[in-house]
Order: C-alpha cells, then sequence, then structure tokens
C-alpha cells in the first residue's frame, strides 16, 4: 500500500536514527508509518502514523528524537521525480510500449520493448519426417518475401523440444547478422536447411521453370543456327525435388543442354504469339 517495510530504525550512540526516505512531511508536520506488530481494536490497520521530531540530519539518515523506539518497521517510501531516466540494459530500439505519461505501474509491469536488431532470429518449421535431418549448426540460407533478391546465411542456433500437437513440426531458429537493420520484426522469409550431399541429378534454376495449367515446361537452346542467332523450343518437364535455388528435372531436359534462365517471361510471351 505504501512501499516497503524494513527494519529502518537503529540505536547509534543512545540515539534513534531512520532513513530520510521514510519521511512524510505535510505542511508543519512530520511523520512516519510505522507497521504495527499487535493491532489493536482502536488502530486494526496494518500501519500507525506516528508523528516524529528530527535532530541530527546525515545524507541518509535522520535521528529521531521523538516518535520511534529501536527496532520500529517504517515504510521506506520512494522519491517521485518530474522525470527520471530509464536506461536499457541493451543497445537496440524500442519497439512497444503501452504506457502513457502519468499512468500508475507496478513494479512487476512491463514499461517498454526493446530489441537489438544487431542480429536476428529467424523461425523455421520442420516436419516431424524431416527432423532425423536437422541438427543445431547447420548452415541455413534465407530469403525475403519482401525482396526476391535477398540472400543470406546462417546457422541453427536453437530447437524447441515439443512439437505442435496439429501440424506436427518442430520449431527452429537461426542467427542472422544484420548491421543495416534491413530485417524487421515479423518479416515474413523461408528457410532452407543444408542436410547434406544429395545424390547427383539433373536440375535447373527454379526461375527457368515455367507453369501454365498443368504443365510445367522450359525453354531449351536449339543447336547453333548459320545466322548464329538463339533459338529455343518449349520443352515439357517432369519435375521433382526443389529448394529455393534449384528444381530437379526428371524428364524433359538431358544433362548438358542449354536452358534459358533470364527474360523467361518474354520467351513466354513471344511463344504464345507464333503458336
Amino acid at each position: 500500500m505504501f512501499g516497503s517495510v524494513q527494519i529502518v530504525t537503529d540505536q547509534v550512540e543512545n540515539k534513534v536514527a531512520c532513513p530520510t526516505t521514510a519521511l512524510v512531511t505535510a505542511g508543519a508536520e512530520t511523520f512516519v508509518f510505522v507497521q504495527q506488530k499487535k493491532p489493536s481494536k482502536e488502530k486494526p490497520g496494518q500501519y500507525e502514523k506516528r508523528n516524529v521530531v528530527l535532530g541530527l540530519r546525515m545524507p541518509h539518515w535522520v535521528e529521531v528524537t521523538d516518535g520511534l523506539f529501536p527496532g520500529d518497521e517504517v515504510v521506506v517510501k520512494g522519491k517521485v521525480f518530474d522525470a527520471l531516466p530509464v536506461r536499457s540494459p541493451i543497445d537496440g530500439y524500442v519497439v512497444r510500449f503501452d504506457v502513457i505519461p502519468g499512468q500508475v505501474v507496478k513494479a512487476e509491469n512491463p514499461l517498454f520493448e526493446i530489441h537489438d536488431m544487431s542480429k536476428v532470429w529467424v523461425r523455421g518449421f520442420v516436419f516431424e519426417k524431416d527432423l532425423a535431418k536437422v541438427r543445431l549448426e547447420q548452415p541455413v540460407r534465407i530469403r525475403l518475401a519482401s525482396d526476391p533478391a535477398f540472400l543470406a546465411t546462417a546457422k541453427l542456433v536453437r530447437t524447441n523440444y515439443v512439437l505442435s500437437s496439429t501440424e506436427r513440426v518442430l520449431s527452429v531458429w537461426a542467427e542472422l547478422d544484420n548491421p543495416e537493420r534491413k530485417l524487421k520484426d515479423n518479416m515474413l522469409a523461408s528457410m532452407t536447411i543444408s542436410a547434406g550431399v544429395n545424390r547427383p541429378v539433373t536440375a535447373v534454376p527454379i526461375g527457368a521453370v515455367l507453369n501454365e495449367g498443368s504443365q510445367t515446361y522450359v525453354f531449351v537452346k536449339k543447336p547453333d543456327k548459320p545466322d548464329k542467332a538463339d533459338y529455343f523450343d518449349r520443352r515439357p518437364v517432369e519435375v521433382g525435388r526443389r529448394d529455393d535455388r534449384f528444381v530437379e528435372i526428371k524428364n524433359g531436359v538431358k544433362p548438358g543442354e542449354l536452358v534459358a534462365i533470364g527474360g523467361v517471361q518474354e520467351l513466354r510471351t513471344a511463344y504464345a504469339s507464333v503458336r
């Protein structure tokens, strides 16, 4: 109700003293609140107001010549400041605060949320069937939904120990340096975990593969012509596994054939106009 209660009175050289922070001044009256050892019927409350007479003052203590006895438990109140700097224990940015000037808060109430954005954690989800392939310190690649050209590498630094009961996935986290503060909280990203060396397969960059309805195809360069111009055939393909960079081609392209990876949208438009 009033503050923290401590045994703050003491007897030094036959003098009773208490901290200056325990004193309350109202006009010409100076008093303290003393915790009652045995509340009486007349004063059933936990605290008793006592007027005091002060004597010699010290930096943090003051002599009480009347009103207190050695061992009395008095309430130590905090001093009220018009403005008080609050220093964060970390460098960062204020990302959230739910208080306003003049609002009364308790000691356990959060005032501000501060994030150190020099390093960020990216959260990913691993399906239960793939858990045996995942371990700490594995390299991962991070791509942003808002910037397709963004590509960063990191390592797994933490995994959860409980799977979600509905999706059957395990949360994992990768730590990523963010010196330019481009990455923000709650941005959408994709995480690709390098699980090891796979068997050799025919694959093309993901940007070379196009879809039209249920058909998947690529543009394959024809053998050199006498006029040295580049000609491409649209060729249906059967795809397999993929990651954030490559798509496996099971059928439709042979190793060594050249596939268009740039200007594929223009090739699709040109093919549609002459078909």
